[in-house]
């Protein structure tokens, strides 16, 4: 089950992703009904640490089982693969800025600047709208032995000191100012490009590292989470829940400008998403601690609406649905991009009418399953190949094995 669940997970923040960034465009009313207009938690946030606990439980059986050499040697592999994926969006973005889509605002990066854009996007220095997460997973990846190692080692605290001092880093603003140097060197020789990948990695770099541990502790079997059960632990929860309403309502009157246009102007002044600022921190730390508190404790509260919750948490993210989406997730998060981009090409400056904007909205989530399915034919044409040649090979050993 909590395999199962965190594919679940991982699907519920696909789908969720597509509804945002397609909504930017169809600005439908279905679309409006997600938890990005009710706290300060997103889908990329909960994503990037999802897929930092599934690396670190897939690569730290492989660190474990078979040792350094064998894990770097896969970590390589993989970051192959999600780069064949980053460059083939790339490569058909440009593709598309260069011919019939010239004037899209979208693809406006890869029209102007083709050759500088594209090798920026490609060496993972730049990206287009929405891009950003493959660079910066591939960055996560590539430093994942080196935590991996640490773990198992047991130096735990220094990987903390180390990860918290990047993070703090990433709030002083100097890869920024780092960036905007860089684009003013080369504006002065005529090119007009942003070096961004939207998210600065030494801030975000946290939640993989937190999902890395976690993911380490269950591949080796040392993730223990009965300590949540005590007493304390359920007060602590009741906190937690307070803490996420309350972020929420500030959510409401920052956002919607309650008090002042002045104090919302200010106060989203000094909040950055793109460095993972202090409240985003606090608020996935607070969102993390009560959905796992109700996986692992809820369930048997006395309170009915705490075992109604749990409940329904662990039926909806064990759900088929979703976990058929994350198991599948680097490929549908590739598609979904084509949809984003899609979407904005055909309805920028011109959002459809509210009923088409709806339908459309609801035919961009169920267009996830196109990749999924595929990939999943993929697997299992591949799977009944290896078996076949298995079959095959011990067929034909199987007389000189006779003879001995």
């Amino acid at each position: 089950m909590r395999y199962r669940i965190l594919d679940g997970f991982r699907g519920f923040f696909l789908v969720f992703m597509v509804i945002v960034h397609s909504n930017l465009t169809l600005n439908a009313a279905l679309g409006r009904f997600n938890h990005h207009y009710f706290g300060w938690v997103e889908d990329a946030q909960g994503f990037i640490f999802l897929s930092g606990l599934v690396v670190g439980l897939v690569y730290g059986g492989i660190l474990d089982k078979k040792g350094p050499s064998a894990l770097w040697k896969a970590v390589f592999k993989r970051c192959g693969e999600i780069y064949k994926y980053h460059i083939a969006l790339i490569l058909l973005f440009l593709l598309g800025a260069l011919t019939v889509f010239s004037n899209a605002d979208v693809l406006k990066s890869y029209a102007t600047e083709p050759a500088y854009f594209t090798l920026a996007s490609a060496t993972l220095i730049s990206a287009s709208m929405h891009m950003g997460i493959l660079p910066m997973y591939i960055y996560f990846f590539m430093a994942t032995p080196l935590f991996l190692m640490a773990f198992k080692r047991g130096y735990i605290a220094p990987v903390v000191i180390v990860s918290l001092s990047l993070w703090i880093f990433a709030q002083t603003g100097m890869l920024e100012t780092i960036q905007r140097a860089l684009e003013a060197f080369v504006a002065h020789y005529g090119v007009k490009m942003k070096f961004s990948i939207f998210f600065n990695i030494f801030g975000w770099q946290v939640l993989f590292t937190m999902g890395l541990f976690v993911g380490y502790r269950l591949a080796n079997g040392k993730l223990n989470l009965d300590w949540l059960k005590q007493p304390q632990w359920t007060f602590a929860a009741y906190i937690g829940m307070a803490t996420i309403v309350a972020l929420g309502i500030f959510d409401r009157i920052i956002f919607n400008e309650l008090i002042s246009p002045g104090f919302s102007a200010a106060f989203l002044a000094r909040t950055d998403r793109g460095v993972f600022a202090d409240i985003y921190f606090v608020a996935f730390l607070a969102d993390l601690f009560v959905v796992t508190w109700l996986l692992v404790a809820g369930i048997n509260s006395p309170v009915r609406l705490i075992r109604g919750a749990a409940r329904v948490v662990h039926s909806v993210f064990s759900h088929k649905a979703l976990v058929f989406l994350g198991q599948h997730s680097l490929q549908v998060f590739a598609f979904h991009m084509l949809v984003v981009y899609g979407i904005d090409i055909a309805f920028k400056g011109r959002p459809p009418a509210p009923l088409l904007a709806n339908g459309l909205l609801i035919l961009c989530v169920l267009s996830l399953y196109i990749p999924a399915w595929l990939h999943a034919q993929v697997q299992r044409r591949e799977k009944a190949k290896k078996a076949a040649a298995k079959q095959a090979g011990a067929l034909a050993t199987a007389p000189l094995a006779s003879v001995d």
